[in-house]
């Protein structure tokens, strides 16, 4: 990872970065009932490859469940029954596999399906299910304008001078309440020259991440720009970073707003031997997924201390157990930041 401020684990689902990895970043809520089965997952429109995680809460840790069995239906119609995925063991007597608690689901669910997840352990013991609608993807994305500025911020990317500006102008579906997620992963592509060669080799790599310290929808109204002079309540509000990029439309409800980011894709961009390509993704997500990533932004902030407030119960969206199934629809934008200069 190139970008240390706001880094969304949740982009790392698309294209190269798969969109099942997501579940690797969802924690298990430990101040659940005990013996419950946890459902923790990731289900975005139209695609083949999504996957959920299956683990039964226990006295110390969560249990992972290998041998569940996971259906799916879709507007009240049977799809599919999921097939756990397994990992590859070598040793020096051979190969093996071994299985493990994610489960894919291949079916590719469209918006405004009707989607019920049951997942039960093989003894039929324990079950738990979710049924959610999965939402209408945001109205548009009407344009990207970036730029290279002086750094604005006080506190993030601090050993940069430069960073590149984004400036988003997103339209909100009307008429309803809706909930957001922001996610910029960039492509970025090293040419190297080997001159006994006489050819470029070419090195990919990913950034992930960006700040809207300043943004006022993505602080919900605190923007700041992380300076000690800021006020301290809203500094202290800052210090819950939305490190998830999550958001609602109540400050732009069925209108537009162009929406401020940085990170700091600027120190490759003068480079003449990147190019490097950003693509801009906006998920609409269901409000249970909201509430529990805001919920996670406090916990994992230096604000959250678990001896002062309280363990912490996250929002969940699974009957007769715990866990946070996503469900989301994309709407995105790529663009190109820098074009490589392989004539210099």
């Amino acid at each position: 990872m190139k970008t240390k401020h706001t880094t969304l684990y949740i982009a790392a689902l698309l294209a190269s970065l798969t969109i099942t990895s997501c579940t690797n970043d969802l924690p298990v809520d430990q101040n659940a009932e005990k013996d419950v089965l946890v459902m923790n997952g990731y289900i975005a429109a139209d695609s083949t490859n999504n996957t959920i995680r299956i683990y039964q809460t226990g006295n110390q840790h969560p249990i992972d469940i290998k041998d569940a069995i996971v259906t799916v239906n879709v507007n009240g119609e049977f799809k599919e029954t999921a097939k756990n995925q397994t990992n590859t063991i070598f040793t020096p007597e051979g190969e093996t596999t071994e299985p493990t608690n994610t489960y894919l689901i291949k079916t590719p669910v469209k918006v405004g399906d009707v989607v019920r997840i049951d997942a039960q352990t093989a003894d039929g013991k324990y079950h738990a299910w979710v049924e959610e609608t999965v939402p209408q993807p945001m109205e548009a994305v009407e344009k990207v304008d970036t730029s290279t500025v002086a750094n604005p911020l006080s506190s993030d990317y601090n050993g940069y001078s430069q960073l590149t500006c984004f400036k988003i102008t997103i339209k909100d579906r009307p008429s309803e309440s809706n909930f957001y997620q922001l996610v910029i992963d960039e492509s970025l592509t090293d040419y190297i020259y080997s001159s006994y060669h006489d050819i470029f080799y070419t090195y990919p790599s990913t950034l992930t991440g960006y700040t809207g310290r300043n943004d006022v929808v993505l602080t919900d109204g605190n923007p700041t720009s992380g300076s000690e002079d800021d006020d301290g309540i809203i500094s202290y509000t800052q210090g819950v970073e939305n490190r998830y990029g999550v958001f609602d439309d109540k400050r732009f409800a069925n209108s537009s707003y162009t929406m401020t980011v940085y990170n700091n894709s600027s120190y490759y961009i003068t480079s003449p031997n990147y190019t490097i390509d950003a693509y801009i993704r906006f998920r609409s997500i269901n409000e249970t997924a909201f509430h529990y990533f805001k919920a996670l932004n406090l916990y994992k902030s230096d604000n959250y201390d678990e001896t002062l407030s309280g363990s912490m119960k996250f929002p969940s969206n699974v009957h007769d157990g715990t866990g946070i199934i996503v469900f989301s629809s994309e709407t995105n934008k790529v663009i190109r930041l820098s074009n490589a200069r392989l004539d210099e």
